[in-house]
């Protein structure tokens, strides 16, 4: 999907979450393939499997968790 797309989805599964201000825009022949957003705050193992679980249900997949001082998680999209 686009990165247009992707935003879509993230924004709309993380309404009402204070987000971060954007990172800079991924450039080069996989720009259009990449999106991120991070939160703002601190936010609980609760909320980021609800996250997950939102995003999931927008045809997204978890390939990869971090954990440290902050919780990252990578998606794709399909099965």
């Amino acid at each position: 999907p686009a990165r247009s797309a992707v935003l879509a989805d993230l924004a709309a599964a993380t309404e009402g979450l204070p987000a971060a201000p954007p990172a800079t825009a991924e450039e080069g022949p996989l720009a259009d393939c990449l999106a991120g957003w991070a939160g703002a705050g601190p936010a609980g193992r609760d909320r980021i499997a609800a996250l997950e679980t939102a995003l999931t249900a927008r045809g997204r997949r978890v390939v990869s968790r971090g954990r440290g001082p902050a919780t990252r998680s990578s998606l794709t999209r399909g099965a």
